[in-house]
């Protein structure tokens, strides 16, 4: 079984090569410790085919991603998109609020989402 650091969880970005030798990158769906395996949406591959899936591995040919690009603005916006996908909006506006605070900090940024001063602000403006 795994431990400490390489300890797999849900929403853990991941690599991955399959039974068929495709590498894959994605993140953990779902963790079967009795099994030791995981299952993993595949957001990318050398496989198109493969993209979007879910597939199953054992914990033993996964390996966690530690830094899965959050802390640049194009990985932010890679995650973002993924999130608008999934339809899931409490991740989307986790994002939002780090690419946010991301452009604060580097004022060299885009500022591609800069729409407001606050994105966690609920309000729609009028102005363009």
């Amino acid at each position: 079984m795994l431990t400490n650091k390489n300890t797999l969880q849900y929403g853990d970005w991941v690599k991955a090569v399959t039974n068929n030798d495709e590498l894959i990158f994605g993140y953990v769906d779902h963790v079967n410790s009795l099994n030791e395996t995981v299952t993993l949406v595949v957001v990318s591959s050398d496989n198109k085919a493969s993209i979007g899936r879910k597939i199953a591995l054992i914990q033993q040919k996964v390996t966690k991603l530690e830094n899965a690009g959050l802390d640049y603005e194009a990985g932010l916006l890679n995650m973002i998109d993924l999130a608008l996908e999934s339809n899931d909006k409490p991740w989307f506006m986790e994002l939002t609020a780090s690419l946010y605070e991301l452009q604060q900090r580097d004022p060299s940024s885009s500022g591609l989402l800069l729409l407001e001063s606050n994105p966690n602000n609920n309000t729609q403006s009028n102005n363009p």
